[in-house]
């Protein structure tokens, strides 16, 4: 129906500040999602996108795994895309102190493993401006979307590090008041070894995903039981007297305890060829290829270094 729909792309493409060939030469602007028919704002309903901010030096299978469990268990709360952004370069420099490990990948190529692995959702978007930009252009989208008519909300995503029994989380993150976490990328004090969920979820809201009406509850059930593995119990936790809400999505198999520090010890060994570590990087880094030239590059450069 006219005016009751309009394209997200549109609005995030119209404020975003890149140098774009494409816009000097099409009415489309540049491309921001995968598709030519991008994710739809609807108007009589609360329009959510989801927000996954990190270091993501590298990306791994684990944040994408949690990126897909997330996507996958919100669609019934109209979670329509989702916007992934990178953190800059001086926020690793920084963690890098810490640590005591040199591997700091750039922005660009955080971007580019982002966006060359095949399991990418068109729905998806790789945000590659500055955290600073990011803020002014959200702002900018908010403000154009509700003044259109539409109900926006931003939904930010945060793992196991950040939300489990033994951790204060205020609800409040990235600017956002709703939250969704999981297991999928990691394992989660949340979670109980037996998969049930902890004392602290207890009073929470139970919603099972394959839950779709009640005439079909008993078809269901007779399904589930010949595969347990089905019953994906999404958990909602509210604050009384707020919006503020955490969503936990659990993992839909055995969590993945992948970690970026993991990968960077690896490929800082120095014990493999690029070919060995090409084959060790799949299964664990996004775009292992990609990831592997960029490697083999930054190598080359400090290689050059040294001989100065």
């Amino acid at each position: 129906m006219k005016g009751q729909t309009a394209e997200l792309s549109k609005y995030f493409a119209s404020y975003h500040r890149w140098e774009c060939p494409e816009a000097r030469t099409s009415s489309t602007h540049c491309q921001i999602f995968g598709t030519k028919d991008g994710p739809l704002l609807r108007k009589g309903q609360t329009n959510r996108v989801l927000f996954y901010a990190g270091c993501f030096n590298p990306p791994h299978i684990g944040h994408l795994s949690f990126l897909q469990r997330a996507f996958g268990g919100t669609h019934d709360i109209n979670v329509i895309a989702a916007v992934i952004l990178p953190l800059d370069s001086h926020s690793l420099r920084s963690k890098r102190r810490v640590n005591g490990q040199d591997l700091i990948l750039s922005k660009p190529d955080r971007v580019r493993l982002w966006r060359s692995d095949a399991r990418m959702l068109p729905e998806w978007w790789v945000y590659d401006g500055t955290v600073d930009e990011w803020d002014i252009m959200r702002d900018k989208v908010e403000e154009a979307i509700e003044r259109d008519g539409f109900d926006f909300q931003f939904v930010v995503m945060s793992g196991p590090d950040h939300i489990s029994r033994f951790r204060t989380y205020s609800g409040w993150s990235w600017s956002c008041f709703e939250t969704v976490t999981s297991d999928a990328g990691r394992h989660s004090d949340l979670v109980k070894p037996d998969g049930n969920s902890k004392e602290k979820l207890k009073k929470t809201k139970s919603k099972p995903r394959t839950q779709k009406k009640k005439s079909r509850d008993r078809k269901n059930a007779r399904r589930l039981a010949k595969n347990p593995l089905q019953v994906l119990k999404v958990k909602v936790c509210r604050l009384k007297w707020s919006k503020l809400w955490v969503r936990f999505v659990p993992a839909d198999g055995e969590p993945l305890d992948i970690s970026s520090t993991q990968i960077r010890d690896i490929m800082e060994g120095g014990k493999l060829s690029l070919d060995e570590l090409h084959e060790r990087l799949k299964g664990m880094a996004l775009s292992p290829e990609v990831l592997t030239e960029i490697f083999a590059r930054q190598s080359s450069r400090d290689v050059s270094r040294n001989w100065l």
